[in-house]
């Protein structure tokens, strides 16, 4: 799905090495995941198997879900794809997108100038 080979992380660090730092950056944050719920689960299986503590990063109501809050603007019935190519950084700059997409008025919105007032 992703392309990632073992030879491609092969010197990476691994979960109980990273944990620490992702706790200490994400501290006092609310994480903004596309699909939250698995990722927050991906990080609580981590942990799980690791015997790790998952801290503030395995409570939901530290996470938001970009992927739920797309589906509610734009009225859809499925979960839509985020179309990133399932790579961190396109993953990240195809969710960074729908955020800002997110913050602009929907489409369906008319500038007020052009609003028709009837009398």
């Amino acid at each position: 799905m992703h392309g990632i080979s073992d030879e491609m992380v092969a010197d990476a660090p691994t979960f109980d090495q990273v944990l620490p730092d992702l706790l200490r950056a994400t501290a006092g944050r609310t994480l903004l995941a596309y699909n939250e719920e698995y990722d927050r689960e991906v990080v609580r299986g981590d942990c799980r198997r690791l015997e790790l503590a998952p801290g503030h990063l395995g409570r939901s109501a530290n996470w938001d879900c970009v992927m739920e809050a797309r589906t509610t603007w734009e009225g859809l019935r499925e979960w839509p794809a985020l179309n990133g190519g399932h790579r961190a950084l396109g993953d990240a700059l195809a969710a960074l997108n729908v955020l800002r997409q997110l913050a602009s008025a929907p489409p369906w919105v008319l500038p007020k100038e052009t609003e028709k007032v009837s009398a």
